[in-house]
């Protein structure tokens, strides 16, 4: 009887490793994806809060929500080039993302997109902070 629960034990840790080592290995490809797609480069503490991966008629559309510590946020602009943020979100952007249970932080006054001219085509990208940390909403097309 002790063998037995011995081996259940071992055989869950062992289990539970495996599941952890696949969800850290599926971020990291979702967030390289997420990359490629949308030319942004994201910082190191970023953390993938929401990701969904669609194909169809030929593009690649990708909408995410990620958590960028505040102290990496400028880093992560000026790596990106997203030069130019402008207050407000406007509703057909918040469409993109109405699927994201993190929708409703976009609704807050410190909310901003990124102006972008002729790319706002083929990536937006908005941002609201929360605690100590940004949280920014990407919908790109490739």
């Amino acid at each position: 009887m002790k063998r037995r629960l011995t081996f259940v034990l071992l055989t869950a840790a062992i289990g539970a490793q495996s599941f952890a080592l696949t969800a850290c290995s599926s971020e990291r490809k979702d967030l390289l994806s997420l990359e490629t797609c949308s030319s942004l480069v994201f910082p190191h503490g970023v953390k993938l809060v929401e990701f969904e991966q669609q194909t169809g008629f030929g593009d690649e559309v990708v909408t995410a929500v990620v958590e960028i510590p505040a102290d990496e946020m400028d880093d992560f602009k000026t790596k990106s080039g997203l030069a130019k943020f402008t207050a407000g979100v406007p509703k057909d952007w918040k469409y993109h993302w109405r699927d994201t249970k993190s929708l409703p932080l976009l609704e807050s006054e410190q909310a901003y997109r990124a102006d972008e001219g002729q790319l706002a085509q083929t990536r937006w990208v908005a941002y609201t902070t929360k605690d100590t940390s940004e949280i920014v909403f990407i919908h790109a097309v490739c």
